[in-house]
C-alpha cells in the first residue's frame, strides 16, 4: 500500500496534474485522483475524498493547479 502510494505521488499526480492544468479540466482532476485513491487505499466510494486525502497526506488539487498556473505565468 506504501509502495503504491508513493507510486502515485511521485510519478501519477505530477503527470496527471500538469495534463489536466493545461487543459483546464478540475472535475475531472478532482475525481481522477478520487478513484485512484480509493484503488490504493482500498476504500469504498462513499469515503469523502477530503478524509482520503488526509489520509494519504496530500495537498488539496485546487492548490496544487494554481500554483502551478502561476508557474506557467513566470515562464511565459
Amino acid at each position: 500500500k506504501l509502495v503504491s502510494l508513493r507510486f502515485y505521488k511521485q510519478k501519477v499526480r505530477p503527470q496527471m496534474e500538469y495534463a489536466l492544468t493545461i487543459l483546464n479540466l478540475t472535475a475531472l482532476k478532482k475525481k481522477t485522483q478520487y478513484n485512484c485513491l480509493c484503488a490504493i487505499s482500498k476504500s469504498s466510494h462513499i469515503t469523502s475524498s477530503k478524509v482520503i486525502c488526509h489520509l494519504c497526506n496530500l495537498s488539496n488539487m485546487k492548490q496544487s493547479s494554481h500554483i502551478l498556473k502561476a508557474r506557467f505565468a513566470v515562464r511565459s
